[in-house]
């Protein structure tokens, strides 16, 4: 939770240098005692948000053994080892503070917390806490909280109430949102936004996110178009707004010309360069001045680190449909991609394209030639539709390329989709062959491999569990839910 209000930004950046030069004393092996304690409380929690385990670690030895009373440090402390379930020795360090410390009563609270009665595990928690008394630190540590053993959704439900606590609503209230929203909330995001657009109406980034989550994830350009007309409205000349609103008009069938004035304008800027040709040729494709519009796509492709970024554009504007060469063409780059600049450009597409633009085009995929794309694209295409729950086509797909596509990944997902589908029949022994397989694999593997494949592993053992003592056509569905490794 780093987000931090516009008039703190030059703090901010000096706790940064800060950190540089803590973390430089560290390396050469020299003591950081020289530093003052409430500077070093700083650059822990700079590197706390970096996840910087090395220097939060050395930080907080020197403070405590400075300043064993040191109650800003030991609240960390608490919070840590809370963090790491040592249950005891955070419970300890939080009866050590005062009966009015906020962290002392949050933690107390979270190693008691009733997730059913929510509201009465709120209501005790801010017992005789006075206004405007919870500081940043607080304030994060109760969205971890809420993420730890509640239901961060329940902050929303809260806000009014929750921001009267607080020494900064409003920095809360964007770390809150940037956690909803990384977290695939964004209808508690929206709500939040909205709320920080009523306390600071003249902020133009609250007004880009809003359009942001309306327009990528809700899929709602009519709010996304009022959002954006607000940022325009405090900021004319801002490029982030112009190249959304950009953007927007081209899915929309908005006015091409008006895209081309904006992409004219921003052409000239380095940073703005690749975004502005992005508009440029999108605008021209509308007004069918196509010869110009290539050429402007081949000036993209060249200062393109990816070749497939172009197609989120013709995806976007071209309503999903490719004409042959560019089918032919989408194909070549996909076919000359290697796995993991795939993955990444899909990662580009689901951020970038609407949600309809991005069902369009798996659906383009899906009736294209299978044989010709890359195994990678037709794994995360058989996720997609996984996640969309067509497990026929799953099943399908994998069926059709088994002979190429038999890694443990592909196996294990055509597994789960015939038990979403209740497929029966079957064996124990099918699901022992690919344990072995799963085992071998993550043996030879490294950290981030061996715990992938140790989540298979187990839902392996699940399955078998399940299977048998019933056939596989009758696991229920909430019993998949609770093993099911690609479960979103």
């Amino acid at each position: 939770h780093t987000i931090m209000a516009d008039d703190r930004f030059d703090d901010e950046d000096d706790v940064a240098y800060l950190y540089e030069d803590v973390l430089a004393t560290l390396i050469k092996g020299e003591s950081i005692s020289t530093y003052d304690i409430d500077s070093l409380v700083d650059v822990y929690d700079y590197a706390y948000d970096l996840s910087d385990e090395y220097v939060t670690g050395e930080v907080m030895a020197c403070v405590l053994a400075r300043s064993p009373r040191c109650m800003a440090m030991l609240e960390r402390k608490a919070i840590k080892l809370l963090q790491l379930s040592e249950s005891e020795g955070a419970k300890a360090i939080a009866k050590r503070m005062p009966e009015h410390s906020f962290i002392r009563k949050l933690v107390l609270a979270q190693l008691e917390w009733d997730a059913e009665n929510w509201r009465d595990s709120y209501k005790r928690l801010f017992k005789g806490q006075k206004p405007r008394s919870i500081n940043d630190f607080g304030a994060m540590c109760m969205i971890d909280l809420a993420l730890g053993v509640d239901d961060p959704m329940h902050l929303v439900m809260q806000l009014q109430e929750i921001n009267d606590f607080l020494e900064y609503p409003v920095d809360y209230m964007v770390d809150l949102s940037l956690t909803l929203y990384e977290r695939g909330l964004f209808e508690g995001a929206l709500a939040v936004l909205q709320e920080l657009t009523i306390v600071e109406p003249f902020d133009i980034d609250h007004w880009l996110k809003l359009a942001e989550i309306y327009d990528k994830k809700l899929d709602n350009p009519e709010e996304a178009q009022n959002a954006l007309d607000y940022a325009l409205a405090i900021d004319p000349k801002s490029a982030q707004a112009k190249i959304m609103f950009g953007e927007l008009s081209l899915r929309t069938q908005g006015d091409a010309e008006n895209v081309l004035g904006i992409a004219e304008s921003l052409i000239g800027y380095r940073q703005f360069k690749s975004e502005a040709l992005y508009l440029k040729a999108g605008a021209l494709i509308e007004l069918e001045r196509n010869s110009e519009a290539m050429k402007v796509l081949e000036e993209y492709l060249e200062g393109c680190p990816n070749p497939l970024d172009i197609f989120i554009l013709l995806f976007s504007i071209m309503d999903g449909e490719l004409n042959e060469y560019l089918q032919k063409k989408f194909v070549e780059y996909l076919n000359a991609a290697d796995a993991a600049e795939i993955e990444e450009w899909l990662k580009r597409v689901k951020i970038m394209l609407s949600y309809g633009a991005f069902n369009k085009m798996i659906e383009y995929a899906r009736t294209a030639d299978l044989a010709k794309l890359p195994r990678a694209f037709r794994q995360v295409m058989q996720r997609v539709l996984y996640r969309e729950r067509e497990y026929g086509q799953v099943i399908k797909i994998h069926r059709e390329f088994s002979h190429e596509d038999a890694d443990v990944d592909g196996r294990m997902l055509c597994l789960m989709a015939r038990l979403r589908r209740k497929e029966p029949g079957i064996k124990v022994e099918e699901i022992d062959e690919l344990l072995a397989d799963i085992i071998h694999r993550y043996k030879n593997g490294g950290p981030e491999e061996f715990v992938l494949q140790m989540t298979f592993a187990k839902t392996c053992f699940a399955i078998k569990d399940y299977i048998e003592n019933k056939d596989s056509a009758n696991v229920k569905g909430a019993e998949l839910d609770e093993i099911d490794p690609f479960y979103d």
